[in-house]
């Protein structure tokens, strides 16, 4: 199971950059053992805790890949489409709660 996780991450962050070329470096950082803590929750039966387990990993990665597609449209269309950032500020503060 980890190297095709690993295997599908990688395949993943490389179809959201597709200028890379083959000379380019680039860092993926994953956070192992999401995974592994679910299957023992359920082989416990411990369903409540693998519920949070899911419903919490759900959250951050929805909230982590919201923030960072914003990023990378920012830096790939630039900072002159203040509309949009207004958008996407208020979505991230909505997602998250802070207040800037």
């Amino acid at each position: 199971a980890p190297y095709a996780c690993s295997g599908l991450t990688a395949f993943s962050a490389l179809k959201k950059i597709p200028f890379a070329s083959a000379n380019d470096w680039i860092v993926i950082i994953g956070a192992g053992g999401v995974g592994s803590e679910l299957v023992s929750q359920l082989s416990f039966r411990n369903f409540p805790a693998a519920s949070a387990v899911l419903i919490m990993t759900m959250a951050v990665v929805l909230t982590i890949d919201t923030i960072s597609a914003a990023v990378r449209r920012r830096i790939i269309k630039g900072s002159d489409n203040t509309d949009e950032d207004s958008r996407t500020l208020e979505a991230i503060t909505d997602l998250t709660g802070i207040r800037s």
